[in-house]
């Protein structure tokens, strides 16, 4: 064996590094699952929470609640639940929805790039201060948007550079000198490719209109933002530039798949971090749980949690993700992108056809009352066994230990108080007394 060998494969080693680092990489994955499900219950209990997010994944749907495995992806998947699919307020949510939408964003942008077409990132930024209200920013940041993508003035350059539509997502972030920074990110997309010199006459075109566009919108809502600056406030990132800008955000790497990268950059928010001393939601959110559980309720958590509820409340009833009216027409009427796939002809985001669940098992009303008891614990594991190939029988069996104390939840530390009160009770069987009684929230 030489030595540029792999170390597993030399002469004398005793470590299988693959396998360690599946282990590793196994484990990683089971603490992001107990963690997401420990800030939803974390957030659920607040009393001024939406009140979908606060029975999210709680509330049984039909008869039963149960857990499936899906034959295509081997997932597994809550059944007979009810899901609020709010993006802004709920962080279990918030990862599903992004996941869902950034695999149809790859399938569009891989339909496109396959026919001629290109796709391209642009990011929409306002200047602001720490005083200034979420809500006015928000609205400023919408009119700004109307202004930018309206006129002939507009249309004449879309056509001439064979604009087709965009899919854009709004993004928060925060930081304590400067509060809250909305801003849009965007996939243009359009019927051919764009040399270097059309981007660079685009983007600096773009970037006065954007400027403009926010001093219409500043004036017709009253605000006291300043101008963004020609360099910062609209930015466009051709596909061939993404991955410099995904690595300084903190998202894969220099040899990260182009398509992938866009997409990533558009929907993984949680996954994102931003320059400087600013903060995205999920971050707070993990920032909150720890402060409660080390801190207590006073001092720097009570100050993390005001943000949250400023976010959430200036949030409220706002549409993350913004879809071109007539995307699908124009895609379906260009020449060069004909024979796309029925769903993306007819609707640009459509999911493709679910595939087949195989359903694992159908809890009883007590034993799904124990699973919401022992709460993010018994959330992740399940589904873990479900994933591994596990049966129903193994499922009632690990619930089971949990109650007797054989299965104790080694990964909590300290040890999750709602385990500790079903323990006590020692048996799930009396059942929740009301819809919403759950001790663990």
């Amino acid at each position: 064996m030489t030595a540029f060998a792999p170390p597993w494969q030399r002469k004398g080693s005793l470590l299988p590094l693959p396998t360690l680092w599946r282990q590793e990489k196994q484990a990683r994955r089971s603490e992001r699952r107990v963690r997401k499900y420990r800030i939803q219950r974390r957030l659920q209990g607040l009393a001024w929470q939406l009140k979908g997010v606060q029975i999210c994944g709680r509330r049984q749907r039909g008869k039963n609640a149960g857990i499936a495995v899906a034959t295509d992806t081997g997932r597994a998947v809550w059944t007979g639940l009810l899901h609020c699919d709010n993006y802004v307020a709920c962080p279990v949510c918030r990862q599903r929805v992004a996941g869902e939408y950034r695999e149809r964003l790859r399938r569009l942008h891989a339909a496109i790039g396959d026919r001629g077409g290109q796709a391209i990132l642009v990011t929409e930024t306002m200047r602001h201060h720490g005083w200034h209200d979420l809500a006015k920013l928000r609205t400023v940041l919408s009119a700004a948007r109307k202004y930018m993508y309206a006129g002939r003035e507009w249309k004449d350059r879309a056509a001439e550079l064979g604009y087709i539509g965009m899919v854009r997502v709004v993004e928060v972030t925060w930081g304590p000198e400067n509060g809250y920074h909305p801003h849009s990110h965007a996939m243009m997309f359009f019927s051919r490719r764009l040399s270097e010199e059309e981007l660079g006459h685009f983007q600096l075109w773009a970037s006065v209109r954007w400027m403009t566009s926010v001093a219409m919108a500043n004036d017709r809502v009253g605000g006291t933002f300043g101008l963004p600056t020609i360099d910062r406030g609209w930015k466009v990132t051709a596909t061939g530039g993404i991955e410099h800008y995904i690595t300084k955000m903190g998202i894969g790497d220099q040899g990260a798949n182009r398509a992938a990268s866009l997409e990533a950059e558009l929907t993984d928010q949680g996954d994102k971090t931003p320059r400087g001393e600013r903060y995205s939601m999920d971050e707070l959110e993990s920032r909150y749980v720890t402060y409660l559980e080390d801190l207590g309720p006073g001092g720097e958590t009570a100050e993390v949690l005001a943000v949250i509820r400023a976010y959430v409340e200036g949030m409220r009833g706002f549409h993350a993700f913004h879809v071109t009216p007539k995307l699908a027409e124009r895609i379906a009427a260009l020449p060069l992108l004909g024979g796309l796939p029925a769903c993306l002809a007819t609707d640009p985001l459509a999911s493709e056809p679910a595939g087949e669940l195989r359903q694992v098992c159908d809890f009883t009303t007590e034993e799904w009352y124990t699973v919401r008891r022992i709460g993010p614990y018994a959330k992740a594991t399940i589904e873990e066994i479900v994933e591994a190939g596990g049966t129903a029988e193994a499922l009632r069996g690990f619930l089971a230990d949990l109650v007797t104390g054989r299965a104790w939840p080694h990964r909590l530390d300290p040890p999750d108080p709602a385990w500790v009160d079903v323990r006590a009770s020692d048996a799930p069987n009396a059942g929740p007394t009301g819809p919403d009684d759950d001790a663990s929230f």
